[in-house]
């Protein structure tokens, strides 16, 4: 009877030793699974910041560009609206002038 106990107890041994390199095994690939998500969340993330700041950029050319646009098209204004009152002056700066003096001279 006892080398029947020792064949069972030699095939529970081995049996242990296989649930124990297979435990192993699967906290081995449980390891390298969650270093392989990190690794594979790390190039998202980063992947997003390269994005985002992309787009920023790209928004930030635009606006500039429109910025620069819109104050060209001020100063297209301001030009013209100034040459209109230098034209005007230029016509009109002898009236307003004999203007201003017959309204001091009748206000005496």
């Amino acid at each position: 009877m006892e080398p029947i106990v020792n064949n069972v107890i030699e095939e529970l041994s081995k049996i242990n030793q296989a649930a124990s390199e297979f435990a192993q095994n699967m906290e081995d690939a449980k390891e390298k699974l969650a270093a392989e998500y990190e690794q594979k969340k790390k190039e998202y993330s980063e992947k997003l910041v390269s994005d985002a700041t992309g787009r920023v950029e790209k928004l930030r050319e635009e606006l500039k560009e429109a910025n620069n646009k819109k104050i060209g098209e001020l100063h297209s204004e301001s030009e013209a609206y100034m040459a209109r009152l230098d034209r005007d002056f230029e016509a009109n700066h002898s009236q307003w002038a004999q203007e201003i003096v017959n309204k001091i001279i009748t206000e005496r």
